[in-house]
């Protein structure tokens, strides 16, 4: 009962902040022994999102540490979670040794066809980068197999989490599951030799995990990557048809853009530093005139803009009746979260954690008050839903308000500097026509 009140919590919470779509969730496995191997990119935030989304219960293996100095309500809340302590190199041996301990009851879970996530990495950085994975899991899925006789026949799905900015909210975070995969394939070398049967699946997870997220290889080519993105994914969407509201066809060009990237910088390609230099040319000149890249390429209506700012000044009143409302329990876990938290990958989950109490405490308050003072109660649980509701709008408020400022200076800037326009979209068309050279030339080295 605590886990699922926890689930419905968080998932309720999550979709407050995150826009969240899947890639075939629907094809989990059930009734078997199942772990979920995910990349770690946003802290907490990352296991209350798979257990919030994920069918069935599932036990977590957060870092040992936060067991310490905790209050007993705190540990209850923990074991509801099902989140089980495990323990790093750098945190000492001394705690490496409790380990033990926890990978037994995780095999023995599996053993009566329980579900587990698992983050390999065992660390988070907010960075499009898959990190080398830790030999953790391959220890508990082989370990399980071989305390079972090796006929569990655990189910692994590779997850990506690909957050569109993991820092963010009111952004989108793309979860893409793998088709289960088994491990039989390691049993042999694991029963001849037990560390070359734990590395050689540790590589496999690498391999097979890094197919599901954005991998770039350095952080050097972070900005090129995210430049080239900017520019050339509208014409790729183009060229191949695809939906770009869709996330699956929004990752794919991504993943592939990044491949690219990553194999000319490897193979030092001299264009690829000429192309380099072009986008952060063509980025500065959008700064200095006020456009964006969308809006350059793009008609900006006059009536278009004319209709956006009337439908913002009618529901303004609903925006800070939002605003007002969730002012209380979406603002403490921000304020909270600004004035303690000191790393940017452990904000996102700062707050949401935070906004799990504060709703939780304030919705039904606000129920009770109003229903007291109209002696209603169906006004009461009225008044608290709108509470959601309109919270929920004036996040997207935000985002019209944010694209009408956008459409009002993209409009400015066609009108007040057509030869500077016409300057910035001749570099834009040189640029893509490098990038068309250059994607030509991967998928003809990639063939071969």
């Amino acid at each position: 009962m605590g886990y699922n009140f926890l689930k419905y919590l968080a998932g309720f919470i999550i979709a407050f902040y995150y826009r969240v779509n899947y890639r075939n969730i629907d094809k989990l496995p059930k009734g078997v022994a199942m772990i979920i191997v995910a990349n770690h990119t946003n802290a907490f935030l990352d296991s209350l999102i798979l257990g919030g989304r994920v069918p069935r219960k599932m036990y977590s293996l957060p870092r040992g540490t936060i067991f310490f100095d905790q209050s007993k309500f705190v540990l209850m809340i923990f074991r509801w979670a099902r989140m089980i302590p495990v323990f790093r190199q750098m945190e000492g041996d001394e705690y490496l040794k409790r380990n033990f301990e926890s990978f037994e009851f995780l095999k023995d879970a599996l053993g009566k066809k329980e579900s587990l996530q698992i983050f390999p990495e065992a660390i988070c950085i907010q960075e499009r980068r898959l990190k080398p994975s830790k030999k953790g899991a391959a220890k508990i899925m082989l370990g399980a197999e071989k305390k079972f006789g090796y006929n569990l026949n655990i189910q692994v799905v590779f997850l990506g989490m690909n957050y569109k900015h993991a820092p963010s909210f009111d952004s989108s975070l793309f979860l893409n599951y793998s088709r289960p995969y088994v491990i039989r394939d390691f049993f042999k070398l694991y029963q001849e030799n037990e560390g070359r049967g734990i590395n050689e699946l540790t590589t496999f997870i690498d391999k097979m995990l890094k197919n599901q997220v954005i991998h770039i290889d350095d952080s050097s080519l972070d900005e090129l990557v995210e430049q080239t993105e900017l520019v050339y994914k509208p014409h790729l969407f183009q060229q191949y048809s695809l939906d770009k509201r869709k996330s699956l066809h929004q990752f794919i060009i991504s993943r592939e853009i990044a491949k690219a990237v990553n194999y000319f910088h490897k193979n030092q390609d001299e264009r690829l530093v000429s192309v380099k230099n072009k986008l952060r040319q063509y980025v500065k000149q959008l700064d200095e005139l006020g456009i964006k890249d969308h809006w350059l390429i793009n008609k900006v209506y006059p009536l278009s803009i004319l209709t956006l700012l009337v439908c913002l000044t009618l529901t303004l009143p609903l925006h800070i009746y939002g605003l007002l409302t969730n002012l209380i329990p979406a603002g403490i876990p921000k304020y909270l979260a600004n004035k303690m938290v000191k790393k940017d990958e452990f904000y996102s989950s700062a707050v949401v954690l935070t906004a799990m109490t504060t709703y939780l405490v304030m919705i039904p308050l606000y129920a009770l008050v109003v229903s007291l003072i109209y002696k209603s109660l169906s006004m009461g649980i009225l008044f608290a839903a709108s509470v959601i509701l309109f919270g929920k709008f004036s996040t997207y408020y935000f985002s019209w308000q944010c694209t009408c400022m956008e459409m009002i200076d993209a409009l400015r800037v066609k009108v007040n500097e057509k030869e500077k326009l016409f300057g910035l979209l001749v570099l834009r068309a040189d640029i893509v026509d490098n990038l068309s050279e250059l994607k030509v030339s991967f998928r003809e080295r990639h063939k071969s």
